[in-house]
């Protein structure tokens, strides 16, 4: 098993906490959805180096799977960023799972010679907010050009 954590930064905390407090909701917003963006982005990444290194080895990755999705509780979450050496880039959660930064994200990736492969659209497919999300419906770049 391999287990990452990574993240934005908190930097756009602070813009959005600025920008929400000087009533510049519609900035906030966008900036808020660029980080967001820019998470799925990093996920995206993050699963294209470790399908390559899992290659190099002769195996084969799970794809990510998160805390929320396929019946990991958020109450690992903590579990997970601990395995993940995420305190060393200023992740951390608290009881119930929550991250900070916010714009944070902690995986699991199954690696072997006879995992069952994972692919992309597969995370979608089982993800609650498959109805109305604006980031994985369609390619990552749309969103951001």
């Amino acid at each position: 098993l391999l287990c990452a954590a990574a993240t934005v930064g908190d930097g756009l905390d602070g813009a959005i906490a600025v920008l929400v407090a000087e009533k510049k909701l519609t900035r906030a917003l966008v900036i808020e959805e660029i980080g967001i963006a820019a998470l799925f982005k990093l996920s995206d990444q993050a699963r294209a180096v470790t399908e390559s290194e899992a290659r190099k080895r002769t195996f084969r990755s799970t794809g990510p799977i998160c805390p929320g999705d396929h019946g990991i509780s958020f109450a690992h979450q903590r579990v997970l960023l601990d395995l993940a050496g995420a305190e060393r880039i200023g992740i951390s959660a608290n009881s119930v799972g929550m991250m900070r930064p916010i714009r944070s994200l902690s995986m699991v990736v199954g690696l072997g010679r006879a995992v069952a492969k994972v692919h992309k659209r597969d995370n979608c497919d089982a993800c609650k907010a498959r109805g109305n999300c604006r980031y994985r419906t369609r390619e990552i770049e749309s969103v951001v050009a």
